[in-house]
């Protein structure tokens, strides 16, 4: 008998699927394949998670935007440092929100020193030198204890309204930069009475002249120096006894129009210092 070769033609493989719920709830039914949602779901710098064998875009930490479309990279914002002064250090100033340190550029020249005081820079002259550190730079000073202190400078009285005794008034002048007034000429000291009289106090005022264990010889004790111009009022000095100690330094006298007295050192009166300003150099 005869054989007949028979011709099998196979046929297309078996579907998967034929709905989402033919796949396990991590992919979808695509085409009649289960199949992973995800691989063209989402644009760059995106997550893709299946939930329910539906695909969901979120962008990645640091990202933001449409998932679907892309996300781009956020920017970041950093919180200020500060607002005011009182959110940095005594020694710092909020300064652009930073706390910085605020003495940048405030001082002039490299012979100040500038500190910072509860936020607040101040400037001060270096050991060695004076002069204004906060407009000029500070100058070098003339040896200690020479006087005038700058060269060519121009002696300024002032009266300083507080009262103490002589060797306080001395004090005083010496601790802001000057010392307790000498008079040599007739000049110096009509601008001395002047200055007084502009006041229009009736009070007495300290010189710094003294006989304070000279006997009788007096000597003005900023300088050192005898006197050489005198403006004594009549019948002074007199060294009157009525006080412990006698009177032993120089008051310009209100009883007397301010000409000179000698005056027990222990009394309480304001005082007449002097000042040197520095000559500009032309």
């Amino acid at each position: 008998s005869a054989c007949v070769l028979a011709q099998i033609k196979l046929g297309p493989a078996l579907n998967q699927c034929y709905s989402n719920e033919d796949c396990t709830s991590e992919q979808a039914c695509i085409n009649l394949k289960c199949k992973d949602p995800c691989s063209d779901a989402c644009d760059g710098n995106t997550v893709c998670q299946v939930r329910n064998h539906v695909p969901t875009c979120a962008c990645k930490p640091g990202f933001s935007g449409h998932p679907f479309s892309g996300c781009a990279q956020q920017r970041v914002t950093l919180k200020p440092q500060c607002e005011t002064n009182d959110d940095c250090p005594q020694y710092r100033a909020c300064i652009n929100q930073k706390c910085e340190d605020p003495c940048y550029n405030v001082c002039s020249g490299n012979t100040t020193t500038c500190h910072v005081r509860n936020h607040i820079p101040y400037c001060t002259c270096k050991s060695g030198f004076s002069g204004d550190p906060s407009t000029i730079a500070c100058k070098p000073q003339n040896p200690p204890g020479s006087w005038p202190p700058y060269p060519g400078a121009k002696k300024r009285f002032q009266l300083e309204l507080i009262k103490t005794n002589w060797f306080g008034a001395f004090a005083h002048c010496l601790n802001h930069g000057g010392r307790l007034a000498t008079v040599v000429s007739y000049a110096e000291n009509e601008l001395v009475k002047e200055a007084i009289r502009k006041t229009g106090l009736k009070a007495s005022f300290w010189g710094s002249g003294t006989d304070y264990a000279l006997g009788n010889h007096w000597t003005w004790i900023s300088t050192g120096l005898p006197f050489t111009f005198t403006d004594w009022s009549n019948n002074q000095p007199d060294n009157w006894q009525n006080l412990p100690g006698g009177e032993h330094c120089l008051e310009f006298w209100e009883e007397t129009q301010y000409r000179w007295n000698d005056r027990n050192c222990l009394e309480q009166q304001y005082s007449v210092c002097e000042y040197y300003d520095e000559v500009e150099q032309k």
